[in-house]
């Protein structure tokens, strides 16, 4: 049985033991989302000019990395739950904001495919950029971009190498000396890469 209970503009629904989603009972919040993603895609960004050699500081990443996560998230979910419901239109015939018929094998399966949706979009937001000489949202709102050190770099595996970084900071930025001098931390060395600091 589900029990659908009103907070504000969301709905949260219990769906038996040990499973409780919470959804916007509006769109607003994920209209607001799809925008912020297409801005993060589209948005056009001044040709940078190289700042000299200047390292660029951890704190710098980090604070990049943690809008990055903002607009993903926001961008990411929003793209996600409206292919969610518009496949649940499709097959059921109905559109609903609420996820009142969880359980069901074939909603299920739907959400499981939006996982892997969501993550292929979360990797190609922190792929493609460099890739094609572009800073993310947070690199660019931080002054810096990510650019090829050696002949054949390694953009693809940078995002996984990045995310094992930021999630074990505290394990390896004691002994990451090489890093602390140049701004070249490991999992830059790994990729060959490398970030500059910029000017727009």
């Amino acid at each position: 049985m589900v029990i659908a209970v009103e907070h504000s503009t969301f709905v949260a629904i219990e769906c038996g033991l040990g499973c409780s989603k919470t959804e916007p009972k509006e769109p607003y919040f994920m209209f607001c989302g799809l925008l912020l993603g297409v801005f993060a895609v589209v948005f056009p960004q001044i040709k940078p000019v190289l700042k000299g050699r200047r390292r660029v500081e951890l704190w710098r990443r980090a604070a990049a990395a943690l809008i990055d996560i903002q607009v993903v998230l926001g961008g990411v979910m929003s793209v996600t739950i409206l292919l969610q419901h518009a496949a649940l239109y499709v097959i059921f015939g109905s559109w609903s904001w609420s996820n009142s018929g969880a359980g069901d094998p074939t909603i299920n399966w739907i959400y499981s495919v939006g996982a892997v949706v969501a993550f292929t979009l979360i990797y190609a937001y922190f792929w493609l950029p460099s890739k094609r000489s572009r800073a993310t949202v947070g690199q660019y709102i931080m002054g810096f971009q990510i650019v090829s050190d050696s002949h054949s770099p390694k953009f693809g595996l940078r995002p996984l190498l990045s995310y094992i970084a930021f999630t074990s900071v505290m394990f390896w930025c004691w002994f990451d000396s090489d890093g602390a001098i140049e701004g070249r931390h490991w999992w830059d060395r790994a990729s060959g890469t490398r970030p500059i600091m910029v000017t727009a």
